[in-house]
């Protein structure tokens, strides 16, 4: 199974050649890791909120979860 670049307006995608049928990914038993967001680097008004609530998340901030960005840049750094 491969794939190759494709232009797609600005950007050049990759695009799988072959995608699995349904029989190929149901004989998988191993169970797919759900994955942690990043929390990204650099200036926090530069990330997203998904990156700065998954960071407030580590540090243990109360009620990050319903916080605004900007709300939640103010928690981080204070």
């Amino acid at each position: 199974m491969g794939g190759h670049y494709e232009k797609r307006g600005d950007v050049e995608e990759w695009v799988w050649d072959e995608l699995p049928g349904p029989a190929e990914t149901a004989q998988s038993s191993e169970p797919v890791p759900e994955e942690e967001p990043e929390t990204g680097t650099g200036p926090y008004e530069g990330r997203t909120v998904v990156q700065l609530k998954a960071l407030a998340k580590e540090r243990e901030i109360e009620g990050y979860s319903t916080m605004t960005k900007a709300e939640l840049v103010e928690e981080l750094r204070g």
